[in-house]
């Protein structure tokens, strides 16, 4: 676990469970979680940096509480994936669409892009760019 601070003089990550100083700054500011320190997928973390409030981490690939709860350990390395075999399409004369899926439909979700992507093949559009997801 790390996050970049550089201003900070003090760091904590911060569970459920217990609350643990970070090691840091290096040269380039960035903190990092105590050699030995055990957190397995699924589990909750903040940082709380100078005594203030938890903040979930800047680059959390998942905030199932939403951007101002806890972030959560993900294990990338367990999906089963399965597009070995997939080939990227050529850009030479691509039409490319950058899509917000929160405002894309009204949905606001995933599923509701789907049922929405006809009409980005009927502009012509050949590939799709995600906007951040959060």
């Amino acid at each position: 676990m790390r996050v970049w601070a550089p201003a900070a003089e003090r760091v904590d990550l911060v569970t459920d469970k217990w609350t643990l100083p970070m090691d840091g700054p290096d040269e380039r500011g960035w903190w990092s979680a105590p050699s030995g320190t055990t957190m397995v997928p699924g589990d909750r973390y903040a940082f709380a940096v100078d005594g203030g409030p938890t903040r979930p981490d800047p680059r959390s690939p998942s905030q199932p509480d939403g951007v101002d709860a806890p972030s959560e350990v993900v294990d990338h390395g367990a999906f089963p994936w399965s597009d070995g075999g997939w080939q990227r399409p050529s850009l030479d004369g691509a039409i490319v669409y950058e899509l917000h899926v929160g405002t894309f439909s009204a949905e606001g979700t995933f599923a509701g892009v789907g049922e929405h992507l006809h009409h980005l093949l009927d502009l012509g559009v050949t590939h799709v760019e995600l906007m951040p997801v959060n």
